[in-house]
């Protein structure tokens, strides 16, 4: 009976094992550069058992920025076939890379970089279009994946609309956009004044309100880690984040994506 007990043990904790999630996510999360600045993102995988290969898609905003070229990191080590393919006419990047022979790893560490150059002012996000993590056995592991952001130059991200087109006024930038869990907004007064800065839902609806009061002239950053009022989670889709002065509004659409 305790022998059965212990058989029993280690196949549930092997079916633990095999179901863990991995993640996939861009490092740095957002990029903030200006024209023609060359950089490097790091796609990384995060508590990936028994990884043998991989075939990734990644999608950027080839409006914004061009890929030069792209990397092998270390983590599937040495011995390996790395493909790259770079469309830079579609904005996507595909990565496939597998292990030579029978070996895996496990753990946390860089799949590959991508090199770019900031070739127009603007904004947009780093997606993983698709992709398809696999095992030693050819079983697909299952993976979470995060969006990215990068931002060339000063406009902002997401969008934005202005209740006067007077934008000395105030300016307010938020990144990375999409996002997963937090979201930083950036903003400046020419002038101390009273603001509100809020988020609204798609339906109008304030589900939190980030800062109320008087602020000094001057560059200021928050944060909003996708909550509402009373610090529930709120679910994935589209927002509004403004600020309001007594004289201008100003905005910019944020999608969350849990």
């Amino acid at each position: 009976m305790g022998y059965l007990k212990i058989i029993l043990a280690s196949f549930l904790l092997a079916a633990a094992v095999s179901a863990q999630q991995a993640t996939l996510y861009f490092s740095p999360e957002s990029t903030v550069v200006s024209q023609p600045e060359i950089f490097t993102v790091a796609i990384h995988v995060a508590e990936v058992v028994d990884l043998h290969g991989y075939s990734i898609f990644v999608r950027f905003p080839s409006s914004y920025i061009e890929c030069l070229y792209t990397e092998p990191g270390a983590f599937l080590g040495a011995g390996t076939f790395y493909f790259p393919v770079i469309s830079n006419a579609t904005g996507i990047v595909q990565v496939d890379q597998a292990i030579l022979g029978s070996g895996s790893v496990s753990g946390t560490g860089i799949l590959f970089t991508l090199t770019f150059r900031a070739v127009a002012n603007g904004a947009g996000a780093l997606l993983f279009d698709q992709y398809d993590l696999r095992n030693v056995q050819n079983n697909s592991i299952p993976v979470t994946a995060l969006g990215g952001a990068v931002q060339v130059g000063m406009t902002g991200l997401g969008g934005e609309f202005s209740g006067e087109n007077r934008p000395e006024e105030a300016q307010l930038s938020v990144y990375p956009n999409p996002f997963n869990s937090v979201a930083f907004i950036e903003y400046s007064l020419s002038r101390s004044q009273p603001v509100v800065i809020s988020i609204f839902d798609i339906r109008g609806s304030r589900v939190h309100t980030l800062f109320e009061g008087y602020r000094a002239a001057g560059r200021y950053r928050a944060s909003w880690s996708a909550t509402g009022r009373r610090g529930a989670p709120l679910a994935s889709g589209l927002y509004l984040l403004t600020l309001h002065t007594n004289q201008i509004t100003v905005g910019r659409k944020l999608m969350l994506i849990r």
